[in-house]
Order: C-alpha cells, then structure tokens, then sequence
C-alpha cells in the first residue's frame, strides 16, 4: 500500500536513532536517482555540496522483471577519500586527486580544488588530459607550456565508471631524484671501470711474466751459457716453450 518508501538514514539519524522517508519531489530529478531510473544501470554523481561538505554519492539500480523499482544511494564525504595521499616527504610538491570521468574533482589534497571542475585547475592546454580521460589505460602528461608539472593517472572502476587516481609533482623536482640516481650510477660505473682495469694489468703482468724469464734464458743460451732453468709448472703454451728451452 506503500507507493513511494524513500528510506534515508544520515550521521544525526544515525546518532539520533531515526530514519527520515524522503518526498519522491525532493529526489525525483536528482542526479543520483534519474540517470539511474533512466539507465537501469550504476553510476556516480559529480562532486557536490550538502551542508558545507563536499559529497559524491554512488546509486545502484533496484530492477525487477527488467523494471525499475527504486535505487540504493551511497553518500560519500570527500574526506573519505583522504587515504590517497603521497607518504614519502622527500617530494614536497606532490599532490593527489580523484577525479571522475566528468572531470569532476571528487577529492584533491589540496582541499580548494576539491569539487571543482578538474579543467579549471589545469594550467595550460587541457585537450591532451581530456582525450586520455576518455580512455581506460594510466597515462602521463607534461604541463604543455612550460613542462614544469607532470601528472599521472590511474584508472579506477567505481560502480561501473571510470575514475581516475591523479599524482601531480614538479618535473624539477623529480628529475632532481633522476639525476641524483644517475650521478650515483655514473659514479659507481667509473669506479667499476677502473677495478676492471686495475684487475686486468695485474692479471697481464702476472700471466707475462714467466715470458720475461724466458727471455733473459734464450738471451744467456745465446751467449753460448747452458746452466739456466725456468721454474714454470703450468702445461699452457708457455709452458710449453720453457720445455723447448729446458731442451738445450
């Protein structure tokens, strides 16, 4: 006998231990209910405000016999998503955001852009970002005027939309890092570089040496002395040349 039960349930019902039955009028038109009557399919609404609190809210179609009968809302505060935030304190122009496929800012670490359209807190040319968001692959792209920022996405699957997660950092910044690794590296390359070299002459003028010996042998065998020997061991090619010296 129920025709319309519109059940909704906030923080002060929640502390209060009421449950409030919503007026169709008052959600008829709204964005978390038409798209979904419409669709019959789950989505989410852009970032918006209720009470001073940015709010995003996610519905899920009630369908029997492939027809509508209502629709399940989750209302999100935006400090809801304050666990996406960058740890490491060694980037301190590092900054995170979630937005959605709309370009609606639904949480920024910077709380001012929060709610936002993500377009007007773009500096420079927004087409390259707005053409990758359309897409369900992460991707980066450089500040278009001066490559001063870089910022990556990647893609989340929230009630059957695309939502990205966006980091922001300087490209001095970064590349500061890069380069650091890189001098380290360079570094550690020359110090290699010269262990090798180092190895190899020491190894060459081991392995030679017994040449020298020989030498100053064939030298005194020349000179017609025959009391000579070479202490060489190793059955290799010089030591078979010492045999041939041994011989004489």
């Amino acid at each position: 006998s129920v025709k319309v039960w519109a059940p909704y349930v906030n923080k002060e019902d929640v502390q209060n231990n009421s449950v409030e039955n919503l007026s169709y009028d008052s959600y008829a038109d709204a964005d978390y209910y038409a798209p979904a009557k419409e669709s019959l399919t789950a989505g989410a609404t852009d970032s918006y405000v209720e009470d001073d609190v940015n709010m995003v809210s996610v519905y899920y179609p009630i369908v029997y016999n492939s027809e509508f009968k209502g629709v399940v809302i989750v209302d999100i505060e935006a400090d809801a998503f304050s666990a996406v935030k960058a740890d490491d304190s060694g980037y301190s122009s590092i900054s995170m955001a979630i937005v959605n496929g709309n370009g609606s800012v639904l949480y920024s670490t910077d709380s001012e852009e929060t709610g936002k359209n993500y377009k007007d807190t773009v500096s420079g040319n927004y087409d390259p970002i707005a053409a990758k968001l359309g897409t369900d692959s992460q991707f980066k792209v450089l500040d278009s005027r001066t490559e001063k920022v870089a910022r990556y996405f990647v893609p989340l699957d929230v009630a059957g939309q695309h939502w990205w997660i966006q980091c922001e950092i300087s490209t001095h910044e970064a590349g500061a890092k890069v380069f650091l690794v890189i001098r380290v590296v360079t570094i550690l390359s020359i110090i290699a570089a010269f262990d090798l070299i180092l190895f190899t002459y020491l190894r060459l003028k081991k392995e030679l040496k017994p040449l020298g010996e020989m030498e100053n042998v064939a030298s005194e065998i020349a000179k017609g002395n025959f009391d000579v020997s070479i202490d060489y061991q190793n059955k290799d090619e010089i030591g078979r040349l010492a045999d041939a010296l041994h011989s004489f």
